[in-house]
Formats: structure tokens, sequence, C-alpha cells
């Protein structure tokens, strides 16, 4: 009899973990999805070669903020604040050139240009992506890829810098 409890509970163990292993395979793939339609409905919104810039950083299960920031070729910019940042909803503006210059020489040193587009595994659970494109080159970058903080922090004083105008509710 005890053999039996044993075998029985190892069996429901590996079979528990088995539905778990599907369970978080099916829900990276539906965030990965989730992006990746995300991005294909911007691209169809707006022509490449109208953006100039594209910064958006996806929720994850926690606190990460979410928000996406486009700029225009003629420096206009559309932001969506949508989750644990300072500015929430939809705002325009005007970027000024002394941002935009200093976040093209900012990514021309660091190789921006050369990066591969995705750093991702699909595998690895709950972590935002951070997902860039400056002058026509675009980067997700969400697992194991390069260290690109001093761009996002450029990007980051790009957003504050920016004198926004708050759309309205429809």
């Amino acid at each position: 009899m005890k053999r039996f409890l044993i075998i029985s509970s190892l069996a429901l163990l590996l079979f528990a973990c088995k539905n778990s292993k599907q369970a978080s395979e099916a829900l990276v793939e539906d965030i990965t999805m989730e992006v990746a339609a995300d991005t294909l409905s911007l691209e169809a919104a707006v022509s490449p070669t109208d953006t100039l810039v594209y910064f958006r950083r996806t929720p994850c299960f926690g606190r990460c903020p979410s928000f996406e920031l486009i700029v225009y070729q003629n420096r206009t910019a559309r932001y969506d604040g949508q989750n644990f940042v300072n500015r929430i909803g939809k705002y325009t503006g005007e970027v000024s050139e002394e941002n935009i210059t200093a976040l093209m020489e900012l990514a021309e040193d660091m190789g921006y240009f050369q990066l591969k587009d995705v750093y991702d595994n699909r595998f690895v659970t709950d972590l935002p992506a951070t997902i860039t494109e400056i002058d026509g080159k675009r980067v997700m970058n969400r697992y194991e890829g390069p260290d690109l903080s001093r761009l996002y922090n450029q990007l980051d004083t790009l957003i504050e810098n920016t004198p926004w105008n708050l759309q309205s509710q429809n």
C-alpha cells in the first residue's frame, strides 16, 4: 500500500509539472503574440518613412512602466502612458532638435545600427520588452540583449524634456 501511494504521488507530480510547463509556454506565446500584434498594428497605422524614433516598454505581471513614444520626421511626437509612469494618457508634443541630435549621436556611438533585431527567449516568462526604432532600425530587447541603458536614459530624457499636451479622452 505504501509503495502504491508513493508511485501515485510521483505520477501526479509529473502530470502536474507537465501541465504547468504547458501553461507557462502558452502564456509566453500569448505575450509574444501580443507584442508582435501591437507592433504590426503600429506599423500599419504609421508609415515607416514617417517615423524617426519609436520607444516602447511593454507591461509585465508586476509594476513595470509601460508606454509608447513615436517621434515623426517633422519632430512632432505622440506619447501614450499606460501603467506605472508619471504621465498616464495620450499626449502630443514637439521634440527639440537638440534632443533628436543627442539621441542620434548616442545611437551611432553605441553601435545601435549594427545590433540584431531581436533579443529574446520565449521560454522565459514575465519579462517586459523594450522596443526601440531609430531611423528605421528596430531592436526588440527582452532577454539577454545588449546593455542599452544609456540609450533608454536618453529616450527618457527626451520624454521629460518635451512639452506635452494631453489629448481629450473621447
